[in-house]
C-alpha cells in the first residue's frame, strides 16, 4: 500500500459535492499516472473513497471504504437470469470495506449451493452476492451512484452469451436516450 502522505491532498474548497467528487476523480487519476500507482491505492491514501451505491428505491445504500477489484462481466446463464440482462457486471470487495444500510430492507435467495444473492424487497435490485466462507463480497456493479477506480478485467462464461449481444458489435452510442423510441 502507498503512503497518504505520498500524494498531494486536495480539498473541496466550497465547491459542490458533485463537482469535487469529479474534480477529485481526475485529480487522483493524473496523480496514479504520474506515481504510476494503481488508481485504487491512490483513492485510498488520500483518504478521499467516496464509492457509494444504493438500491433503486432508496432503502438500501453502501459505501466502500476499501480497495474495490477490476470488472468482470458475467454472461452465465445465473447472473443473466437474475439481472434480467446479457450480463451481469461486478468486482469483488472485502466485507470489512462494505458499509451497508438498510440490511433489514433485503432479501436473499441461494442461487448456487453456498452463494447467496442479497437484494432489494420493495424494488428488487440486486445488491451484492455472498459465497459461504469468503471474506468478500460480490458486488453489483449496476447499483453503483458513484464512479469507480477500476478497469474492466475480463468477460466470464462466454459460453452462456446470448446470441442478440455481440461482445465486439460497434453499436451507435447515445449520451441519452434514442430518438422515436
Amino acid at each position: 500500500m502507498v503512503e497518504a502522505a505520498t500524494f498531494p491532498l486536495v480539498t473541496p474548497l466550497g465547491r459542490s459535492k458533485a463537482t469535487f467528487n469529479c474534480e477529485w476523480l481526475r485529480h487522483s487519476v493524473a496523480i496514479a499516472r504520474h506515481f504510476a500507482a494503481p488508481l485504487n491505492q491512490v483513492l485510498c491514501a488520500t483518504g478521499y473513497s467516496m464509492i457509494e451505491g444504493s438500491c433503486l428505491c432508496g432503502n438500501v445504500t453502501y459505501k466502500i471504504t476499501s480497495k474495490i477489484s477490476d470488472v468482470v462481466h458475467c454472461h452465465c446463464v445465473t447472473c443473466r437470469k437474475a439481472h434480467g440482462s446479457a450480463f451481469s457486471s461486478v468486482a469483488s470487495v472485502p466485507i470489512d470495506g462494505f458499509e451497508l444500510k438498510g440490511r433489514d430492507q433485503l432479501n436473499r435467495y441461494e442461487s448456487s449451493s453456498g452463494k447467496h444473492r442479497f437484494f432489494c424487497k420493495t424494488c428488487g435490485t440486486q445488491v451484492y452476492a455472498k459465497r459461504d466462507k469468503k471474506s468478500n463480497i460480490i458486488l453489483r456493479l449496476g447499483s453503483l451512484d458513484t464512479p469507480i477506480p477500476s478497469d474492466e478485467l475480463a468477460h466470464t462464461w462466454v459460453s452462456h452469451s446470448v446470441e442478440w449481444f455481440d461482445i465486439d458489435g460497434d453499436l451507435p452510442k447515445y449520451d441519452k436516450g434514442m430518438r422515436g423510441t
